[in-house]
């Protein structure tokens, strides 16, 4: 999933996802904040899950066993032993997602073009279309050339 393109999962997202959350919320055009986070989260997700699992597998096997040998659970293992363990890799891994989130600003300006105002209202739900900052400068950048 790391591998495909942001212009590729943005089309997907307008083609497939807009039109389900339409129908599923049955609220307003389906372009809106929670389209924009969905399809972000469905992006930046592979990166977190890749690089926290990179950090998992470099834990030393002991602590592992040591776990067992104390009888914790599978979940308390995680909880308690691996997660503290592994707490640089999970934030290496969040700094590397939102860093690529940030990046891909491509998918929220496919997904936001829903609303072209030059006086945009106040957001009041996830649900009603939203605008995107860069959309709101490029009138301005056309007329200043």
């Amino acid at each position: 999933m790391t591998s495909i393109p942001t212009v590729i999962i943005g089309f997907v997202s307008v083609f497939v996802l807009v039109p389900l959350l339409r129908e599923w919320l049955e609220a307003g055009s389906g372009f809106s904040l929670l389209t924009a986070a969905l399809t972000l989260s469905v992006l930046i997700l592979p990166t977190i899950v890749l690089v926290f699992h990179a950090r998992l597998e470099q834990l030393d096997p002991l602590l592992r066993l040591t776990a067992e040998a104390m009888g914790f659970t599978p979940i308390q293992q995680m909880r308690y032993v691996l997660l503290p363990a592994a707490s640089r890799g999970l934030t290496a891994a969040a700094v590397l997602g939102f860093g690529r989130a940030i990046g891909d600003t491509l998918i929220s300006l496919m997904i936001l073009l829903a609303r072209r105002t030059l006086a945009p209202k106040a957001q009041t739900s996830l649900f009603l279309a939203a605008f995107c900052i860069a959309l709101l400068i490029l009138p301005y950048l056309i007329h200043t050339t």
